[in-house]
């Protein structure tokens, strides 16, 4: 299931689940206006399917479609990039990634 919002904050999240993994992404500024919107990322896995899919590779697999890259442990990682034009391409391959 994909999700989109705008959070407290006033930056656009959106995000997709699928079972008890999940993947958010966030665009925030980057610094100040003139340098443009930055991507974070998120993935988090229940540690009950970490044998399974690891939240780490997942951010492995996706952070560079937006220009970045990130890591972490098997049940939740972090990343980010520049390339906030391909936050839903990023989302789609973390979709798919969850689906295979």
């Amino acid at each position: 299931m994909a999700r989109a919002g705008t959070g407290a904050n006033g930056r656009l999240q959106v995000g997709t689940t699928t079972g008890d993994a999940g993947v958010a992404g966030a665009l925030g500024p980057r610094g100040s206006r003139t340098l443009g919107w930055s991507v974070a990322l998120v993935a988090t896995v229940s540690p009950v399917h970490v044998g399974t899919v690891q939240a780490g590779k997942i951010i492995q697999a996706i952070a560079p479609i937006v220009g970045g890259k990130g890591g972490g442990r098997p049940d939740g990682a972090r990343g980010g990039g520049k390339d906030a034009t391909k936050l839903a391409e990023a989302l789609t391959a973390a979709a798919d990634f969850l689906s295979a």
